[in-house]
């Protein structure tokens, strides 16, 4: 009985760290000074690692006392690319909303990690699939949506969205980075405690060479408080959710995140131009389209490029940026 509610409850756990981490990075993106951004993140992912690496040692020790057969360690360089592209995919992103419209830093990350995706694909399968034309359907529209937005063409923004670019094409790094790291037999546990580290050195590097101590005066447990809020735990509870949840659900649920990311700007009094809502409804309905899609190839059993590329979009929605 407990087995067959798994799907459910994964589902609902998901829905709401989606619902979480939009008004997460919304308030982030509202309350936090670009200054102080790379201390943000770096208070966030270190909290991350801890509670990850606690949880693993708990279970380990746990089963290991059971079984009494360790698992061998995680191979160096699998670690190492679970690491490094974890912290580009999330500090560039959390950095980024601080730099720029939240919303449009969410559309643009979320729509560039499937564009290259489909572009792979279709690059490894020497012709042109149906993935390539709704990723590059998104692409288009999250580019309308973004110099469309009030603030756009200044530097700081142009920055913003260098990096939530960037935080897009670490997210399929991710993806790929998380399967290589299953199929070598590690659980998602050991994953979850292995992948944060070098997301909150570097963020505390560049924070310790570039915030002034007088800058965190009075304001660094109100800080922390926040990225742990509006980051850590969202961030934590997804990753818990889509291992019980299916794909196709989980990829339908987030895409709703730039939805929940623009409601919530809204609520706290950005104006946002009415085409952007416009796009940003053609953008959901585009992702929640191209979950279905795949979803359906994969149960009808057509094994072709067109529906593996498909596959790993939906996937790649779902690993969570």
């Amino acid at each position: 009985m407990i087995q067959s509610n798994k799907p459910g409850v994964g589902a609902v756990i998901v829905a709401l760290a989606v619902l979480w981490q939009g008004i997460g990075t919304a308030i982030v993106g509202a309350q936090v000074d670009p200054e102080l951004s790379t201390f943000t993140t770096f208070s966030a992912f270190l909290i991350a690692a801890i509670i990850s690496t606690v949880v693993y040692l708990a279970f380990y020790r746990r089963k290991y006392r059971a079984t009494e057969t360790p698992h061998p360690p995680m191979k160096m360089t699998t670690a190492a690319s679970l690491n490094l592209f974890t912290a580009g995919a999330f500090c560039l992103f959390y950095v980024s909303t601080t730099l720029m419209q939240p919303t449009a830093a969410s559309v643009i990350e979320t729509g560039v990690g499937p564009f290259i995706v489909a572009v792979i694909m279709t690059w490894s399968a020497r012709r042109l699939s149906s993935s390539l034309v709704s990723t590059t359907a998104v692409v288009v529209l999250a580019l309308c949506f973004f110099f469309l937005g009030t603030g756009s063409s200044s530097p700081q923004s142009y920055l913003g969205f260098a990096l939530a670019v960037g935080a897009g094409i670490s997210a399929v790094g991710v993806l790929y980075s998380s399967r290589w790291a299953t199929e070598q037999g590690n659980s998602v546990l050991t994953i979850a405690a292995v992948r944060f580290h070098l997301a909150w050195i570097i963020s505390g590097l560049v924070a310790f060479f570039s915030v002034e101590a007088e800058m965190l005066r009075g304001s660094t447990l109100s800080i922390v408080l926040l990225s742990v809020m509006c980051i850590t735990f969202p961030i934590l509870l997804l990753q818990w959710g889509i291992t019980l949840a299916s794909p196709f659900i989980s990829a339908l649920i987030i895409a709703a995140l730039p939805a929940v990311v623009m409601a919530t700007e809204v609520a706290l009094g950005s104006q946002v131009e009415p085409i952007q809502l416009t796009l940003l409804m053609l953008i959901v309905a585009i992702t929640i389209s191209q979950a279905m899609w795949g979803t359906r190839k994969k149960k009808i059993l057509v094994v072709d490029d067109s529906s593996s590329s498909a596959d790993l979009v939906a996937t790649l929605r779902q690993k969570g940026t």
